[in-house]
């Protein structure tokens, strides 16, 4: 069985749709799942059960994605961390710029 206290994922966007339906409504533990910001405005995402539920961290700036361990610069959109379970200050927050990091994370396999 396996033990762990957090989930943080970045799906495939093929199924990001799935996963966070499994993660809300049929996965006790809290999470955090990195999606292109445009899922927000859909009517998938709308109809995902205790989407309501989630609060959301902005990062400061573009995400950069990996694809075959090589990061791509200029990703031509934005991303939010969908997070639930979590008990954030605010149900929307802006995470603060970090001057020597910048966030990179691998690109999700279609």
């Amino acid at each position: 069985m396996c033990r762990h206290d957090l989930v943080v994922t970045n799906p495939p966007f093929s199924k990001k749709y799935e996963v966070l339906d499994w993660l809300l409504n049929h996965h006790p533990k809290p999470f955090a799942m990195l999606v292109p910001l445009t899922m927000l405005v859909s009517r998938k995402f709308r109809a995902v059960p205790n989407s309501e539920t989630l609060q959301l961290v902005l990062p400061s700036h573009r995400i950069n994605y990996m694809t075959d361990g090589a990061v791509v610069r200029g990703c031509s959109f934005d991303s939010v961390w969908l997070c639930h379970g979590l008990d954030l200050t605010r149900d929307v927050m802006w995470e603060a710029p970090a001057k020597a990091v910048k966030a990179v994370a691998p690109r999700p396999a279609e």
